[in-house]
């Protein structure tokens, strides 16, 4: 045999150190997909475990801790949804009284239910609008026999105008 030349020697040299950058790289990534497995494996799944979580009310919160909706049960056992906006005003929500009275409402910025529908326990429906500072100027509904009706009220409450 031959002595090997330098540049023979220095060719064998770079492949030799490219082949182990290239095991190196592999063992990385195999040993953070193994510690990744391993994470994500804390909390097994447990054959027959509830498919149910239950609480009495669940908070959403933004990123930055804002509390921005809320689901739940108060001890009266009025049931609701309240979304709060970027300021933590109530905007919008949904409820059911003990008694079975619906409600959804939607309000303003400042927090004040600008639009608010009601079912009551008995089936009649109601829908209030309210201006800017929280009157109603607005009732639209049906009466327990089935008779629609409108009122439109001036800023004192005053009935300006109804039908029928």
């Amino acid at each position: 045999m031959s002595e090997p030349t330098i540049e023979a020697l220095a060719r064998r040299v770079e492949r030799l150190e490219r082949d182990n950058r290239r095991w190196r790289r592999r063992a990385t990534l195999g040993l953070l997909l193994l510690v990744s497995g391993g994470l994500l494996g804390q909390a097994p799944v447990l054959p027959g475990a509830a498919k149910v979580l239950e609480a009495e009310r669940f908070n959403l919160r933004d990123g930055s801790g804002n509390l921005r909706g809320s689901l739940g049960a108060t001890t009266d056992g009025t049931a609701s949804l309240v979304l709060y906006n970027t300021a933590g005003m109530r905007q919008a929500g949904l409820g059911v009284l003990p008694d079975g009275t619906a409600s959804l409402f939607l309000g303003s910025p400042a927090g004040h239910t600008a639009t608010e529908l009601t079912l009551y326990r008995d089936g009649t429906p109601s829908l209030v609008v309210r201006d800017r500072a929280g009157k109603t100027r607005v009732l639209l509904g049906a009466a327990a026999d089935g008779q629609p009706f409108i009122y439109f009220l001036d800023a004192a409450g005053t009935s300006t105008w109804k039908a029928p």
